[in-house]
């Protein structure tokens, strides 16, 4: 809602979210995953991943990057924004507080 109704992705200003520092990785790939598409090397990957015999049909991997790259957000010169463009993952471990005006 942030980044897209309220065009804080337009305006320049990064969404902050904050998480325990354990999670900070895992978050930062799923909404990678979510708002930029899979990564070439993942879908290479996913086959071994899941314990499944692989199977990468080189056409479909080709034809599903070709999307992601046509669909992903991307800057005024057209090249594709990365996740740390627009969102600031910041640690917030159980039981911490912060100044959310500090945190430029």
């Amino acid at each position: 809602h942030f980044l897209f109704v309220q065009k804080g992705l337009v305006r320049g200003i990064k969404l902050k979210i904050f998480a325990p520092s354990s999670y900070l990785n895992l978050l930062k790939d799923l909404i990678r995953v979510t708002l930029l598409g899979i990564q070439k090397e993942e879908i290479e990957q996913i086959d071994s991943l899941l314990g499944l015999e692989e199977k990468v049909d080189t056409k479909k991997l080709t034809q599903i990057v070709k999307e992601n790259g046509y669909f992903a957000l991307k800057r005024h010169d057209s090249s594709i924004l990365q996740i740390e463009d627009f969102i600031q993952f910041l640690p917030l471990d159980i039981g911490e507080t912060v100044n959310v005006e500090e945190t430029a």
